[in-house]
């Protein structure tokens, strides 16, 4: 089975292996229309700005408008940090070392952004509302190998009308890789989970447990083989706790820790992705949902190098069915699930290059092979053969004689669990 964050690109001042830079993508009603709209943000070295295309109901999506933000946006995160029920979006700034808030004015526009200084680069973000207070904070994870080995946790307090206060910061053991927020311990409050790179044989997994007013307890890390990429948590066999799927990019693996209740994660099973992450560390996006409407969540992964997602059913008792994978364009990095087409189902949203693909759910947690649309400019469909015979779209776009391709390979089926002997 899979996981979920992928290698992205990461900086020479970084001590990491090198891939090319990837994009973050996620999803919300930004107009209150009913239909679900995509905010997109580019990361690489000469992005500055993220986009916001609207849905129409149907799976398609408007024309992209862009807001400018800091330098190399790579991580987005939406939240309503106002309390005026809008969603707004908090942009993650590598080179700026930076997080920018856009607040929502609730018909679909951000007003202008906000910057708050991380320090390090940040590589992470969550929204959550740590003291419980009604109002959202933000929690950053920053690296900057280049200036004394700086890796810390930011807690920013949200103060009320969107601002956020001054951040208090959590050392960190190495350079962070993924960031959850949630509650694994059943007390109500969220905590952080933590995936971590240590060197080429190792990665740490810490969990940051809630103390009941916001702040947050002493790091528990465990040493885990291979390069850790991304965190998701979910309950995946019903017990009422919390547990983790863990993405190893070096492995090609995805990690399961049912965890007890109390915070802890002893035991890991895992499994096969076939997913290649050509050694990166960043751009691989996890996420759990139920996708076939058996209440059991399943998982969604997406790899920047590999050029598809892969869906992993899950059995409702801790464990994942084997993987089907749908082919999507070149650098597929991320990946997002809700209903964009309004028939109650969740569909799947994946952003490779400048496009985004939408892979309609058929009810039964396959899906139609994706559809494209551009998110730079205008673009017009035109169907080709290929020397395989499968059909292929090609987007040709208005302004320029450029064409860029996705075929419609359909699924192909995945491996099992790794055998006790190679776990």
């Amino acid at each position: 089975m899979l996981n979920g964050e992928a290698p992205h690109g990461l900086y020479p001042d970084e001590v990491f292996p090198a891939v090319d830079s990837y994009a973050d993508l996620v999803a919300a009603d930004l107009n209150h229309d009913g239909a679900l709209d995509l905010v997109t943000a580019g990361g690489g070295t000469g992005g500055s700005s993220i986009s916001i295309s609207l849905g129409r109901g149907d799976g398609t999506f408007d024309a992209p408008t862009k807001h400018n933000v800091g330098s190399a946006p790579e991580t987005l995160a939406i939240g309503d940090l106002n309390g005026d029920t809008h969603p707004d979006v908090v942009v993650a700034n590598y080179l700026s070392k930076s997080i920018s808030v856009l607040l929502g004015r609730g018909d679909g526009t951000l007003a202008a952004p906000v910057a708050y200084a991380t320090g390090g680069k940040p590589r992470s973000l969550a929204v959550a509302d740590l003291d419980r207070d009604g109002t959202a904070d933000v929690v950053v994870a920053s690296a900057e190998a280049s200036s004394g080995s700086y890796y810390r946790l930011s807690v920013f307090r949200g103060l009320g009308g969107g601002a956020l206060g001054t951040p208090t910061d959590y050392a960190l053991l190495r350079s962070p890789t993924g960031l959850a927020a949630a509650d694994v311990n059943g007390d109500l409050y969220p905590d952080i989970v933590l995936t971590q790179y240590l060197d080429d044989d190792n990665s740490a997994l810490a969990v940051l447990l809630n103390q009941g007013n916001g702040a947050l307890g002493a790091a528990a890390e465990t040493v885990v083989p291979g390069w850790l990429s991304a965190v998701a948590v979910g309950d995946l066999n019903a017990d009422g706790d919390a547990d983790l799927v863990l993405g190893n990019v070096r492995d090609q693996t995805l990690g399961v820790r049912l965890g007890l209740g109390d915070g802890t994660f002893p035991a890991q099973v895992s499994y096969r992705t076939g997913l290649n992450a050509a050694g990166g560390l960043h751009g691989q996006r996890l996420v759990l949902a139920d996708l076939n409407a058996d209440s059991k969540l399943d998982l969604v992964v997406a790899t920047e190098q590999e050029n598809a997602v892969a869906v992993f059913l899950g059995r409702g008792d801790g464990s994942l069915a084997p993987f089907v994978q749908y082919p999507q364009g070149q650098f597929t990095s991320a990946v997002a699930v809700g209903d964009f087409n309004g028939d109650g189902l969740p569909d799947i949203v994946t952003q490779w290059n400048r496009d985004v693909s939408v892979l309609l759910n058929r009810g039964d947690g396959t899906f139609a092979d994706g559809d494209a649309s551009a998110t730079a400019m205008e673009c017009a469909p035109v169907l080709r053969p290929t020397s395989t015979g499968t059909a292929c779209r090609t987007w040709r776009r208005r302004t320029s004689t450029t064409q860029r391709s996705s075929c419609s390979l359909g699924g192909v089926m995945g491996l099992s669990p790794v055998p006790p002997s190679n776990r």
